[in-house]
């Protein structure tokens, strides 16, 4: 099995998958990776990103924005690691269920709607394109549970326009918040919604109807909001003070502003770099903005042909891929992969459900042809054709030769499982309950974080205090510093120049631990 073989956590994985255990161990909402490099005390400071934290006295960061996922995967997952353990299959298993539930959902729609060669135009599309799927099926970033629950509200929506049912309005509602606190990103898809409504007045004329029904949706989407808002508001209030509660909301809105990262610039070249994206469903970059025409065809093709359900599915992809290209601040493939993915299936399900309506004739010419132009524009280095993904580093070597000149945000950061379980096998027989565990920022390691239960700080002068005075004994605790792929200089997507990782050492190092090619680990000088 593919997650067997090619399954490590990647760096952004452990502020999630962490969150989850220390709510299933410890019962809090915390993370295990502290980012706050300027005092050890409980209370709110801006972290090393730029950010508001706040921290409790052994360093947990409480209700951390930018790890990405909220409670709709914090507290499922949290849930089985407290049924099962915190074990391998365990650790992934919330985001398994989720990614297995929002492709069946995609394919039984396409099945449904568009046809049986519009759900085998897809099924190979992503068949061919591995770099874009697989590493999600087990990550705690979470996109497909994002992308189901927004599948599911767009469901119900569906349902109530049948039926004109206002639980199904609710439970739209309902749905959308599990997206939400998924994501807080989530928050740009509400127009979609706004334009559901407006149709329902526009086109059906139901003013009373459509106000109830919006009102019921309303309700479906603050009743979660705002139980986990209580929650937040109770939790930070109680332990730290209300402007713990407002750093925390500030955090949020850095989120969703800044898309979790520093602000690039909103010009257009990098405007233009991030159009390109298609390149990452293997079409070749020369024609990669031509797909853009192919997807808008499609979308009103969809539109005028498939229903209510394609349309809004259709508004879902075009509203994710106009504000990453317009708004987003970050070339982050996770940010389009909803977009993306469901921009593959308007596509697919506008072409093959085309071709198997029109018969005669015309299906006997444009058949050929769209296949023919379709494997005339794909770029055949950054597929797999094989029945197994290749072994993980052969074909990241393989995408990397690619992308070295290319416009493109493809995410196949698989991180090497054998080199990441020996890391944790000794991190667990070798380091103690005392020992204090360091990061260089911003490489927090916090996969590993994660895994060993165990909170690592920042290596900065004000965390370094405590430990400088006399009353320090060496006999019982040490130091360690811990050092990760991304600044491994044999890893294939380091992150730091040639020789890096030796400086480190040289400077901060006084006896080397643990290294392979993806990890190293040593106690830091006094």
């Amino acid at each position: 099995m593919f997650i067997a073989d090619y399954g490590g956590l990647e760096h952004d994985d452990g502020w999630a998958v962490g969150g989850a255990r220390v709510l299933a161990e410890k019962g809090i909402y915390a993370s295990y990776t502290n980012t706050i490099g300027s005092g050890s005390a409980a209370g709110a400071y801006i972290g090393i990103h730029g950010k508001p934290q706040i921290q409790d006295d052994e360093g947990f960061i409480y209700f951390y924005g930018s790890y990405g996922t909220g409670p709709t995967y914090t507290v499922p997952q949290a849930l089985l690691i407290k049924l099962f353990g915190s074990g391998f299959w365990t650790l992934r298993l919330w985001p398994i269920i989720t990614y297995f539930s929002f492709f069946f959902l995609l394919f039984y729609l396409l099945y449904t709607y568009a046809g049986m060669l519009a759900f085998l135009l897809f099924y190979g599309w992503i068949w061919i394109t591995p770099h874009m799927t697989s590493v999600y099926s087990f990550s705690s970033l979470s996109e497909p549970l994002m992308a189901l629950m927004m599948l599911l509200s767009l469901l119900a929506l569906k349902q109530h326009e049948q039926k004109q049912n206002h639980c199904y309005s609710l439970l739209a509602g309902l749905a959308y918040a599990a997206a939400c606190l998924t994501k807080v990103l989530c928050l740009i898809f509400l127009p979609v919604f706004v334009i559901y409504f407006a149709y329902l007045i526009y086109k059906r004329k139901l003013f009373l109807k459509t106000a109830v029904a919006s009102a019921a949706f309303l309700f479906g989407f603050l009743i979660p909001e705002c139980a986990f808002e209580f929650y937040r508001y109770y939790i930070l209030d109680t332990l730290f003070g209300y402007n713990a509660y407002l750093a925390s909301l500030q955090d949020i809105f850095m989120q969703v502003t800044m898309a979790g990262a520093p602000k690039q610039g909103w010009n257009l070249g990098f405007m233009l770099e991030k159009s390109y994206l298609w390149f990452d469903l293997g079409v070749a970059l020369t024609y990669a903005p031509l797909l853009w025409v192919v997807f808008l065809l499609a979308t009103l093709y969809c539109m005028c042909n498939l229903g209510l359900l394609y349309n809004l599915i259709a508004l879902l992809a075009l509203a994710n891929l106009s504000w990453f290209i317009l708004l987003g601040k970050m070339n982050q493939p996770r940010y389009i992969w909803i977009g993306v993915v469901l921009g593959a299936m308007i596509m697919t399900a506008a072409i093959g459900n085309f071709l198997t309506r029109k018969r005669g004739k015309i299906t006997l010419v444009a058949t050929p042809v769209a296949a023919l132009l379709f494997a005339f524009i794909l770029n055949y280095e950054l597929l797999s054709f094989d029945l197994k993904i290749p072994g993980s580093k052969e074909y990241q070597a393989k995408i990397d030769r690619v992308l070295k000149t290319a416009f493109s945000s493809v995410h196949f950061h698989l991180q090497p499982l054998e080199d990441q379980q020996a890391f944790v096998d000794y991190f667990k027989q070798e380091v103690s309950d005392l020992d204090v565990v360091y990061y260089v920022p911003i490489f927090m390691v916090a996969e590993i974080a994660a895994l060993v239960d165990k909170i690592f700080y920042p290596l900065t002068y004000e965390r370094m205090i405590p430990y400088t005075k006399a009353t320090f004994k060496r006999s019982s605790r040490r130091l360690l510093l811990v050092l990760g792929p991304y600044q491994s200089e044999r890893y294939l997507h380091k992150m730091v120049p040639s020789g890096y990782s030796d400086r480190v050492k040289q400077q901060l190092c006084r006896l080397a631990l643990f290294e392979n090619d993806s990890y190293s680990m040593c106690e830091l000088k006094q």
